[in-house]
């Protein structure tokens, strides 16, 4: 018995996808606040305020430089891996998976001991290559949360979960829906304790005990 000969471009093929995907997982480790405030304060801004290397915990230690620079480095991450994708012509189901290796670099980063971002910056430069019409749906969503919520992260991380049902709704082709949920994932998993702290939040003003809040997500 013999086994079926494959293909050698087909070989090829599968393995520039994996080196692709490899490639996003290893730009999203590079954690831009991590290194921004080890440079500047010799620190490591994950024992400081939320514990995140995002942009908006790394502007409560740096300030409003510290914040642009690491939000515009995070995001640009996610918008190179795509490019890189899209230069050697992967398939759709490639490039997802690109976005989702960039997306998982930046939350689990293995120099880090996989504690780094919460993944929205690099998610967000992503489909600003990928697919901006995406973007667009979580951002209408996110503005009609908010103005009902006042609450900006608990607004914008319901705005990427209703984004996938809603492009079903729109008629977007069903894989684009499920791809984009399995992007979002690993980014609600890694805002989880900020999605119960906000819900505690909106419980205590229906008692009258609390105030709207509209801090920034962490990044």
């Amino acid at each position: 018995m013999s086994w079926p000969e494959v293909p050698s471009g087909v070989i090829a093929s599968f393995a520039l996808s994996l080196a692709v995907i490899a490639a996003g997982y290893i730009i999203g480790c590079f954690n831009t606040g991590y290194y921004l405030v080890r440079w500047f304060r010799s620190g490591d801004i994950r024992e400081e305020g939320s514990g995140s290397t995002g942009a908006t915990n790394v502007g409560r230690s740096l300030g409003t430089s510290g914040f642009l620079f690491t939000l515009a480095a995070d995001t640009a991450k996610g918008a190179f891996a795509v490019w890189i994708a899209l230069h050697f012509r992967l398939g759709s189901w490639a490039l997802l998976l690109t976005i989702l290796a960039v997306i998982a670099g930046h939350v689990w980063p293995a120099q880090l001991r996989f504690r780094g971002g919460k993944g929205i910056t690099p998610l967000v430069g992503a489909l600003l290559i990928a697919d901006y019409f995406v973007l667009m749906i979580s951002l209408i969503l996110f503005l009609g949360l908010f103005a009902v919520l006042r609450r900006f992260t608990l607004s914008g991380l319901a705005a990427l979960a209703l984004t996938a049902p809603t492009l079903s709704w729109w008629d977007r082709p069903a894989g684009r829906a499920f791809g984009f949920l399995l992007l979002v994932a690993p980014v609600l998993y890694a805002h989880r304790q900020n999605l119960r702290e906000d819900l505690t939040l909106i419980r205590g003003d229906a008692a009258g005990k609390g105030s709207a809040g509209t801090s920034l997500p962490e990044e």
